[in-house]
């Protein structure tokens, strides 16, 4: 139980991440006497991020003016694999680069306790979940074999960004009720 008596109530997360993974290998040969080189990399950067800001269910809140829930997240991952296998009969060059991001942002104003009338507040409800997040994933190989040259770069990059603003119980504002979820993500892949 929380009383604000006249004052105002804002609860806030914010969490902002960023993760990179570097690698690589070079094989080279002795000017053609190697009979095989192989140069192998792999790269996996997983990110998961969870960003709250809410009122739980069944917690109640009593008075107050203003009331503001607002989560903010900003992730960002990127993932960088090089590779490469040269100066043998036979070079081999495979490689793999992945990135995987799983973000929730949310804001929310839980289910109020078994007959409670909900909030009442003297001034505004403001709701924001804000997420921002980037993924970026790069595999780049090189091969060159004097009889046979095989390379195989595979690059893969899984988001899955949710963003909630929500209120699960009844809401009485003088100067109104505002909810917004706003998200801003990009993901990209390269493998050559």
């Amino acid at each position: 139980v929380a009383n604000a008596n006249d004052g105002d109530i804002l609860i806030e997360a914010g969490n902002k991440t960023t993760g990179a993974v570097v690698s690589g290998a070079k094989v080279t040969g002795t000017g053609g006497s190697a009979k095989v080189g192989v140069g192998a990399s792999i790269g996996v950067n997983v990110g998961v991020n969870t960003t709250v800001a809410e009122v739980a269910d069944k917690a109640v809140l009593s008075g107050g003016k203003d009331l503001g829930l607002n989560a903010t997240a900003d992730h960002t991952l990127t993932t960088e694999v090089t590779d490469g296998a040269a100066g043998a009969k036979v070079a081999v060059t495979p490689l793999v680069a992945a990135t995987i991001a799983v973000n929730t942002t949310t804001a929310r104003l839980g289910e109020a306790k078994a007959g409670d009338a909900g909030i009442g507040i003297s001034g505004q409800y403001s709701s924001t979940a804000d997420h921002k997040g980037s993924a970026t994933t790069t595999a780049t190989g090189q091969t060159e074999g004097s009889s046979v040259a095989v390379g195989a770069s595979i690059g893969l990059t899984v988001a899955t960004d949710t963003v909630v603003a929500g209120i699960e119980r009844d809401v009485t504002a003088t100067s109104g009720v505002e909810v917004n979820a706003k998200s801003s993500a990009k993901s990209s892949t390269s493998a050559t």
